[in-house]
């Protein structure tokens, strides 16, 4: 008698990686609610990552969220991946109201938007000659950019933290009984996930 054949398994990744929400929610349910980690070291790496993403640290802002979580010791993944939310999609789209807001602030004239948003779209060859060039360029209205950056930073920042925590925890809490799921297997976690 033959002995039965596993079901061949797919080389290929689950449908959910295909779409943005699907790996958002992967990132979210996996890496985040599920890390071995307390609720408040997650939430301080949400809140340091989003600062830092809403800071003109073009290039270099996974790197500056991991330097400052060290000393607060938030979740340096955490922090890391919140970085990204400036990305080169997101970059004008997130700064040209800070620098509106700014330059309001200080009384001096904003520069138009078309020359805006080529500081952040420099047509230099390789990845750092084109971060140097949007350096360079934003020499010009980094007192503006800086203070309205900061402010909005600040704005979003904070409650991130108490909603991060909050969210985790009430996840913990509903999913697994309790907040400390470090003593858990893989297998109980895997059984109580979405």
């Amino acid at each position: 008698m033959v002995a039965p054949s596993e079901p061949p398994t797919s080389d290929r990744p689950p449908a959910h990686w295909f779409s943005w929400w699907g790996r958002i929610r992967h990132f979210v349910l996996h890496k985040i609610l599920r890390a071995a980690d307390s609720p408040h070291r997650l939430a301080l790496g949400v809140a340091m990552g989003l600062f830092i993403a809403l800071l003109p640290l073009v290039g270099i802002q996974m790197f500056i969220a991991a330097i400052l979580c060290h000393p607060i010791k938030g979740n340096k993944v955490v922090a890391m991946a919140m970085a990204w939310v400036s990305n080169p999609f997101t970059l004008v789209p997130i700064f040209l109201p800070c620098y509106w807001l700014g330059a309001a602030l200080l009384g001096i004239e904003a520069i138009p938007y078309e020359n805006f948003v080529s500081i952040f779209q420099p047509n230099e060859g390789t990845f750092i000659d084109s971060i140097y060039a949007t350096y360079v360029a934003m020499l010009d209205i980094m007192a503006p950019l800086w203070l309205g950056c900061f402010l909005v930073a600040t704005a979003f920042a904070v409650p991130s933290y108490f909603i991060a925590r909050a969210g985790i925890t009430r996840y913990r809490l509903r999913r697994y009984g309790t907040v400390d799921i470090s003593s858990l297997t893989e297998a109980q976690l895997n059984a109580k996930v979405d």
